[in-house]
Protein backbone atom coordinates (compact mmCIF):
# COMPACT_ATOMS: atom_id res chain seq x y z
CA UNK A 1 0.00 0.00 0.00
CA UNK A 2 2.75 2.21 0.63
CA UNK A 3 4.38 1.43 -2.26
CA UNK A 4 0.94 2.16 -4.51
CA UNK A 5 0.65 6.35 -2.29
CA UNK A 6 4.35 6.60 -3.25
CA UNK A 7 4.14 5.96 -7.14
CA UNK A 8 0.84 8.00 -7.02
CA UNK A 9 2.84 11.28 -5.42
CA UNK A 10 5.65 10.44 -7.71
CA UNK A 11 3.23 11.34 -10.58
CA UNK A 12 1.65 14.06 -9.38
CA UNK A 13 4.65 15.42 -8.94
CA UNK A 14 5.94 14.77 -12.81
CA UNK A 15 2.37 16.48 -14.02
CA UNK A 16 2.39 19.49 -11.66
CA UNK A 17 7.03 19.87 -12.52
CA UNK A 18 5.42 19.98 -16.15
CA UNK A 19 2.66 22.25 -15.82
CA UNK A 20 5.03 24.45 -14.47
CA UNK A 21 7.95 24.94 -16.90
CA UNK A 22 4.94 24.73 -19.57
CA UNK A 23 3.64 27.74 -17.81
CA UNK A 24 7.25 29.09 -17.83
CA UNK A 25 7.71 29.16 -21.29
CA UNK A 26 4.55 30.04 -22.48
CA UNK A 27 4.09 33.59 -24.30
CA UNK A 28 2.50 35.72 -22.12
CA UNK A 29 -0.57 37.62 -23.30
CA UNK A 30 0.66 41.02 -24.58
CA UNK A 31 -0.80 43.89 -21.91
CA UNK A 32 -2.05 47.02 -23.85
CA UNK A 33 0.68 49.89 -23.34
CA UNK A 34 -0.31 52.85 -21.37
CA UNK A 35 1.89 56.10 -20.96
CA UNK A 36 5.10 56.51 -19.15
CA UNK A 37 5.65 52.59 -18.73
CA UNK A 38 7.96 51.17 -21.54
CA UNK A 39 11.26 52.93 -19.67
CA UNK A 40 12.57 54.39 -17.32
CA UNK A 41 15.82 57.01 -18.00
CA UNK A 42 19.03 55.52 -16.39
CA UNK A 43 21.37 57.01 -18.79
CA UNK A 44 22.19 59.74 -16.95
CA UNK A 45 26.20 59.61 -16.93
CA UNK A 46 25.41 60.03 -20.95
CA UNK A 47 24.39 63.85 -20.19
CA UNK A 48 25.35 65.53 -23.54
CA UNK A 49 26.35 68.96 -21.20
CA UNK A 50 28.98 70.21 -24.32
CA UNK A 51 26.00 70.43 -26.46
CA UNK A 52 23.39 71.66 -24.44
CA UNK A 53 25.99 74.49 -23.46
CA UNK A 54 26.44 75.06 -27.50
CA UNK A 55 22.47 75.64 -27.47
CA UNK A 56 23.45 78.01 -25.07
CA UNK A 57 20.13 76.00 -22.75
CA UNK A 58 22.50 75.56 -19.58
CA UNK A 59 20.45 74.66 -16.86
CA UNK A 60 17.88 73.15 -19.37
CA UNK A 61 16.57 69.54 -19.57
CA UNK A 62 16.71 68.33 -23.44
CA UNK A 63 13.93 65.96 -25.39
CA UNK A 64 15.35 65.33 -28.57
CA UNK A 65 12.91 65.00 -31.26
CA UNK A 66 12.62 63.35 -34.49
CA UNK A 67 12.91 65.92 -37.84
CA UNK A 68 9.14 67.42 -38.74
CA UNK A 69 7.60 67.82 -36.05
CA UNK A 70 5.90 70.91 -34.80
CA UNK A 71 5.53 72.62 -31.81
CA UNK A 72 1.93 72.33 -31.47
CA UNK A 73 2.19 68.54 -31.48
CA UNK A 74 4.05 68.68 -27.67
CA UNK A 75 1.58 69.49 -24.81
CA UNK A 76 2.79 69.99 -21.14
CA UNK A 77 1.09 69.49 -18.00
CA UNK A 78 1.39 70.51 -14.91
CA UNK A 79 0.89 67.97 -12.15
CA UNK A 80 1.67 69.46 -8.86
CA UNK A 81 -0.13 67.63 -6.57
CA UNK A 82 2.17 64.58 -7.52
CA UNK A 83 4.87 66.46 -8.43
CA UNK A 84 5.07 65.42 -11.88
CA UNK A 85 5.58 67.34 -15.68
CA UNK A 86 3.94 65.65 -18.38
CA UNK A 87 5.23 66.32 -21.62
CA UNK A 88 2.64 64.82 -24.61
CA UNK A 89 4.12 64.64 -28.13
CA UNK A 90 2.36 63.60 -31.06
CA UNK A 91 3.98 62.22 -34.02
CA UNK A 92 7.01 60.37 -32.12
CA UNK A 93 7.23 56.67 -32.65
CA UNK A 94 7.47 53.82 -29.97
CA UNK A 95 11.23 53.26 -29.99
CA UNK A 96 12.58 57.28 -30.71
CA UNK A 97 13.55 57.23 -26.91
CA UNK A 98 15.11 54.08 -27.01
CA UNK A 99 17.57 55.21 -29.54
CA UNK A 100 18.17 59.17 -28.61
CA UNK A 101 18.80 60.05 -25.74
CA UNK A 102 18.27 62.82 -23.33
CA UNK A 103 20.45 65.24 -21.84
CA UNK A 104 21.37 68.16 -20.30
CA UNK A 105 20.41 69.24 -16.54
CA UNK A 106 18.59 67.12 -14.47
CA UNK A 107 19.25 69.10 -11.00
CA UNK A 108 15.14 69.46 -10.17
CA UNK A 109 14.31 66.05 -11.50
CA UNK A 110 14.14 62.61 -9.29
CA UNK A 111 12.91 61.11 -12.37
CA UNK A 112 12.33 60.34 -16.08
CA UNK A 113 9.96 57.95 -17.32
CA UNK A 114 9.25 57.62 -21.02
CA UNK A 115 6.48 55.36 -22.57
CA UNK A 116 4.27 55.28 -25.99
CA UNK A 117 0.14 54.86 -26.48
CA UNK A 118 -2.24 55.87 -29.21
CA UNK A 119 0.34 57.55 -31.26
CA UNK A 120 1.41 59.66 -28.75
CA UNK A 121 4.68 59.66 -26.83
CA UNK A 122 5.11 60.55 -23.22
CA UNK A 123 7.99 61.65 -21.40
CA UNK A 124 7.45 61.84 -17.49
CA UNK A 125 9.39 64.38 -15.36
CA UNK A 126 9.02 63.55 -11.36
CA UNK A 127 10.47 66.93 -9.71
CA UNK A 128 11.68 67.04 -6.49
CA UNK A 129 9.41 69.63 -5.01
CA UNK A 130 6.03 71.37 -6.45
CA UNK A 131 7.91 72.86 -9.39
CA UNK A 132 6.86 75.51 -11.85
CA UNK A 133 8.27 75.18 -15.49
CA UNK A 134 9.91 77.19 -18.36
CA UNK A 135 10.68 75.61 -21.77
CA UNK A 136 12.12 76.26 -25.56
CA UNK A 137 11.31 74.65 -28.55
CA UNK A 138 13.89 74.46 -31.63
CA UNK A 139 12.45 72.49 -34.24
CA UNK A 140 15.19 69.29 -33.56
CA UNK A 141 14.62 69.52 -29.27
CA UNK A 142 12.47 70.23 -26.68
CA UNK A 143 14.47 72.28 -24.03
CA UNK A 144 12.64 72.59 -20.27
CA UNK A 145 13.69 73.80 -17.32
CA UNK A 146 12.44 72.70 -13.70
CA UNK A 147 11.99 75.52 -11.12
CA UNK A 148 11.26 75.50 -7.62
CA UNK A 149 8.29 77.49 -6.91
CA UNK A 150 10.03 79.69 -4.62
CA UNK A 151 12.63 81.04 -6.63
CA UNK A 152 10.14 82.13 -8.80
CA UNK A 153 7.18 83.72 -6.93
CA UNK A 154 7.67 85.66 -3.77
CA UNK A 155 5.06 83.70 -2.17
CA UNK A 156 2.94 80.57 -1.95
CA UNK A 157 -0.37 80.35 -0.84
CA UNK A 158 -2.49 77.67 -0.55
CA UNK A 159 -6.02 77.81 -0.46
CA UNK A 160 -8.39 75.29 1.08
CA UNK A 161 -12.60 75.18 0.47
CA UNK A 162 -13.31 73.43 3.35
CA UNK A 163 -15.34 70.83 1.88
CA UNK A 164 -14.84 68.84 -1.90
CA UNK A 165 -16.04 66.06 -3.20
CA UNK A 166 -18.46 64.13 -1.72
CA UNK A 167 -18.35 66.06 1.76
CA UNK A 168 -20.77 68.59 1.20
CA UNK A 169 -20.63 70.16 4.36
CA UNK A 170 -23.40 72.00 6.12
CA UNK A 171 -26.50 71.85 4.07
CA UNK A 172 -29.61 74.16 5.16
CA UNK A 173 -31.95 75.55 3.15
CA UNK A 174 -30.94 73.40 0.28
CA UNK A 175 -27.81 75.31 0.02
CA UNK A 176 -24.39 73.73 0.17
CA UNK A 177 -21.83 74.89 2.10
CA UNK A 178 -19.11 73.26 -0.52
CA UNK A 179 -20.68 75.18 -3.35
CA UNK A 180 -20.07 78.58 -1.77
CA UNK A 181 -16.63 78.09 -0.29
CA UNK A 182 -15.50 76.25 -3.60
CA UNK A 183 -16.34 79.27 -5.63
CA UNK A 184 -14.91 82.14 -3.37
CA UNK A 185 -11.95 79.41 -3.01
CA UNK A 186 -11.48 79.75 -6.95
CA UNK A 187 -12.27 83.40 -7.72
CA UNK A 188 -9.92 84.08 -4.69
CA UNK A 189 -7.29 81.59 -6.29
CA UNK A 190 -7.56 84.03 -9.57
CA UNK A 191 -7.46 87.01 -8.00
CA UNK A 192 -4.38 86.43 -5.86
CA UNK A 193 -2.51 84.68 -9.57
CA UNK A 194 -2.57 88.13 -10.85
CA UNK A 195 0.39 88.99 -8.29
CA UNK A 196 3.11 87.90 -8.10
CA UNK A 197 2.29 84.64 -6.05
CA UNK A 198 1.79 80.79 -7.02
CA UNK A 199 -1.30 80.11 -5.84
CA UNK A 200 -2.32 76.38 -5.34
CA UNK A 201 -6.01 75.10 -4.82
CA UNK A 202 -5.95 71.71 -2.26
CA UNK A 203 -8.94 70.51 -3.90
CA UNK A 204 -11.96 71.33 -5.98
CA UNK A 205 -15.82 70.63 -5.76
CA UNK A 206 -15.55 67.41 -7.52
CA UNK A 207 -12.68 66.23 -5.91
CA UNK A 208 -12.43 63.72 -3.02
CA UNK A 209 -9.50 64.33 -0.82
CA UNK A 210 -9.09 63.81 2.61
CA UNK A 211 -7.98 66.46 5.03
CA UNK A 212 -4.90 64.69 5.86
CA UNK A 213 -4.06 64.53 1.80
CA UNK A 214 -5.22 68.08 1.43
CA UNK A 215 -2.51 69.25 4.42
CA UNK A 216 -0.11 66.96 2.44
CA UNK A 217 -0.31 69.39 -0.47
CA UNK A 218 0.15 72.43 1.55
CA UNK A 219 3.61 71.28 3.19
CA UNK A 220 4.63 69.69 -0.27
CA UNK A 221 4.82 73.25 -1.47
CA UNK A 222 5.70 74.75 1.27
CA UNK A 223 3.26 77.57 1.76
CA UNK A 224 3.58 80.66 2.85
CA UNK A 225 0.34 80.98 3.91
CA UNK A 226 -2.73 78.74 4.22
CA UNK A 227 -6.64 80.24 3.03
CA UNK A 228 -9.12 78.13 4.80
CA UNK A 229 -12.21 78.70 3.55
CA UNK A 230 -16.17 77.75 5.26
CA UNK A 231 -19.23 78.88 6.80
CA UNK A 232 -20.30 78.88 9.95
CA UNK A 233 -23.74 77.08 11.46
CA UNK A 234 -25.14 77.23 14.63
CA UNK A 235 -27.39 74.27 15.88
CA UNK A 236 -29.64 76.11 18.62
CA UNK A 237 -30.49 79.28 16.41
CA UNK A 238 -30.99 80.79 13.31
CA UNK A 239 -30.53 84.09 14.27
CA UNK A 240 -26.33 84.05 14.55
CA UNK A 241 -25.17 85.73 11.63
CA UNK A 242 -21.97 87.78 10.50
CA UNK A 243 -17.63 87.04 9.47
CA UNK A 244 -15.45 85.73 11.59
CA UNK A 245 -11.44 84.06 11.40
CA UNK A 246 -9.44 82.12 13.29
CA UNK A 247 -5.46 82.18 12.36
CA UNK A 248 -2.04 81.25 13.87
CA UNK A 249 -0.08 83.09 15.89
CA UNK A 250 1.36 86.16 14.05
CA UNK A 251 -1.73 86.50 11.80
CA UNK A 252 -4.44 88.14 14.12
CA UNK A 253 -3.22 91.73 12.05
CA UNK A 254 -4.44 89.98 9.11
CA UNK A 255 -7.26 88.08 10.30
CA UNK A 256 -8.78 91.80 11.61
CA UNK A 257 -7.95 92.94 8.32
CA UNK A 258 -10.01 90.62 6.64
CA UNK A 259 -13.00 90.17 8.46
CA UNK A 260 -13.35 93.94 8.57
CA UNK A 261 -12.98 93.89 4.72
CA UNK A 262 -15.46 91.54 4.30
CA UNK A 263 -17.75 92.68 6.78
CA UNK A 264 -17.57 96.40 4.90
CA UNK A 265 -17.67 95.10 1.12
CA UNK A 266 -20.56 92.46 1.75
CA UNK A 267 -22.44 94.56 4.82
CA UNK A 268 -21.83 91.77 7.09
CA UNK A 269 -21.22 92.05 10.67
CA UNK A 270 -17.87 91.56 11.80
CA UNK A 271 -17.28 89.06 14.39
CA UNK A 272 -13.63 89.18 14.51
CA UNK A 273 -11.23 86.78 15.47
CA UNK A 274 -11.92 83.45 17.42
CA UNK A 275 -8.78 81.95 19.34
CA UNK A 276 -9.81 78.63 18.18
CA UNK A 277 -8.44 76.24 16.16
CA UNK A 278 -10.78 75.54 13.24
CA UNK A 279 -11.33 71.97 12.33
CA UNK A 280 -10.14 70.49 9.07
CA UNK A 281 -6.97 70.89 7.07
CA UNK A 282 -5.42 73.08 9.89
CA UNK A 283 -5.45 70.39 12.28
CA UNK A 284 -2.80 68.41 10.23
CA UNK A 285 -0.15 71.06 9.00
CA UNK A 286 2.06 73.79 10.71
CA UNK A 287 2.25 75.80 8.09
CA UNK A 288 0.70 79.98 9.13
CA UNK A 289 -3.17 79.76 8.29
CA UNK A 290 -5.82 82.08 8.59
CA UNK A 291 -9.12 80.20 8.51
CA UNK A 292 -12.48 82.05 7.67
CA UNK A 293 -15.91 81.73 8.13
CA UNK A 294 -17.69 83.92 5.54
CA UNK A 295 -21.30 83.65 7.47
CA UNK A 296 -23.51 81.59 9.07
CA UNK A 297 -25.54 79.02 6.62
CA UNK A 298 -27.90 78.62 9.59
CA UNK A 299 -29.31 81.94 8.98
CA UNK A 300 -31.32 82.01 6.42
CA UNK A 301 -31.12 85.48 4.76
CA UNK A 302 -27.00 85.45 5.10
CA UNK A 303 -27.16 81.56 3.52
CA UNK A 304 -29.09 82.87 0.44
CA UNK A 305 -26.67 86.02 0.40
CA UNK A 306 -23.60 83.82 0.45
CA UNK A 307 -25.02 81.59 -2.28
CA UNK A 308 -24.95 84.56 -4.72
CA UNK A 309 -21.98 85.24 -7.12
CA UNK A 310 -22.05 89.02 -6.04
CA UNK A 311 -21.10 88.01 -2.85
CA UNK A 312 -18.93 85.86 -3.58
CA UNK A 313 -17.00 87.74 -5.71
CA UNK A 314 -17.14 90.97 -2.82
CA UNK A 315 -15.85 88.32 -0.46
CA UNK A 316 -12.82 86.87 -2.39
CA UNK A 317 -11.77 90.59 -3.39
CA UNK A 318 -11.30 91.52 0.36
CA UNK A 319 -9.31 88.45 1.08
CA UNK A 320 -7.20 89.35 -1.69
CA UNK A 321 -6.96 93.08 -0.66
CA UNK A 322 -5.82 92.42 2.79
CA UNK A 323 -3.70 89.65 2.07
CA UNK A 324 -1.88 91.91 -0.73
CA UNK A 325 -1.89 94.72 1.79
CA UNK A 326 -0.08 92.09 4.34
CA UNK A 327 2.49 90.59 2.56
CA UNK A 328 3.56 94.51 0.85
CA UNK A 329 3.71 95.66 4.70
CA UNK A 330 5.84 92.79 5.25
CA UNK A 331 8.20 93.02 2.28
CA UNK A 332 8.70 97.11 3.20
CA UNK A 333 9.19 96.54 7.02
Amino acid sequence: MKKRFSLINTALFLVMSLSFAAALTRSPEAAPETHAVRGVFNRIETIEAEEIEEAGKSGFFRIPLPEGIPEESIKVTEEPFNKKLIIEIQGVDDVFFKNNAFSGDISGIADVKYGYSGGVSTVELDTKSVSVYESEFTGDSFYIRVNDIHDVYEKVIAIDAGHCGEDTGSVVYGIEEKKITCSVAEKLKDKLSSENYYVILTASEEENRSEEERAEIVDSCRADLLITVHTGADPDTRVTNGVEAGCSNGLRDLCKQITRRISKACSEKDLGIKDVRYPGVTKFTKVPFVSLKLGYITNRNEAEKMNGSDYQEEAAEAIKEAVTEWFDAEKNG
